[in-house]
């Protein structure tokens, strides 16, 4: 039975007919020895749907020199299954596994394929996920401090553990850059406004509230249109001569310090982003 997109495949043998961009790779390695254990993939397909892929060590060789990560492929003759492992990269309780028999055929670019997937969640949401091994959660913040190797002896086992804690991601710089054939966006975090503004986001958004409508001196060097915008606020600020007001593209923003067992969120309706988009020369 042939299969177009990802959400049709089932736990049983398939024939890939449709096209799957190589979303992601990398190895998995058993960190206590270092050894390599597996070749792992997410595939996506044109409508957003992905699936994870291993590839079993004894063929990572032959499939490693036939795929490339953001390539699409044909990929036809492998196994699928449901997953029980713990800590999953993406929701998808399916597992597919290469065999000897696979086949992957490169084809062309498909723009209509997807790169990258993300399902952000807030606060609160990861607080709940205390205890929930299905899905691997990624956090995005800064380490601040760490404590000692403290280390613990069983009867069986010597553990040795050190306590982190990481300032979480409250608030980002987006610059638009644009030119008549092509934007680029880049997104700048606290610690890259920190570098490139002299201040942080957090501080250039208490900055810019002190003056009310008139942006921070901060953002006068960047030249002319810029654009200030906070999501979320009845009192959106919007200035300099820029051609279009900032899209509703939203990132992620915490609380202050938390320990790295509470995650950072990355919700649907952050309150704080600052934008900006300048004309390409």
């Amino acid at each position: 039975m042939d299969s177009q997109t990802i959400r049709d495949l089932e736990s049983e043998k398939k024939i890939w007919s449709g096209q799957c961009r190589v979303s992601r790779m990398w190895l998995g390695v058993n960190v206590h020895t270092d050894k390599v254990l597996h070749l792992d993939l997410i595939l996506m397909d044109s409508k957003g749907n992905d699936i994870w892929v291993q590839i079993a060590h004894a063929l990572i060789e032959k499939f490693k020199k036939l795929l490339k990560e953001n390539h699409v492929y044909i990929i036809k003759n492998f196994d699928i299954n449901t997953t029980g492992l713990k800590y999953r990269p993406i929701g998808n309780p399916y597992l597919i596994q290469f065999s000897r028999k696979t086949t992957v055929h490169h084809v062309p670019e498909v723009p209509a394929i997807p790169t990258f997937k993300f399902s952000f969640l807030n606060a609160s949401q990861m607080a709940g996920k205390l205890g929930h091994v299905e899905i691997l959660s990624d956090v995005v913040g800064q380490l601040r401090t760490h404590s000692d190797a403290i280390t613990t002896t069983s009867l069986t086992r010597k553990t040795i553990r050190k306590e982190l804690t990481l300032q979480l991601i409250e608030y980002c710089v987006q610059l638009e850059v644009q030119s008549d054939l092509k934007s680029v966006v880049f997104v700048l975090f606290e610690y890259e406004g920190k570098q490139n503004f002299g201040l942080s986001g957090h501080e250039l958004f208490q900055k810019n509230g002190q003056n009310g409508d008139l942006p921070p001196d901060e953002f006068l060097q960047l030249g002319e249109g810029y654009m200030i915008h906070k999501d979320g606020s009845s009192s959106s600020i919007a200035s300099g001569p820029a051609s279009s007001q900032p899209s509703s593209d939203q990132y992620g923003q915490s609380a202050t310090e938390k320990s790295i067992e509470t995650p950072v969120d990355s919700d649907a309706t952050p309150d704080n982003k600052l934008k900006r988009k300048m004309p390409l020369e």
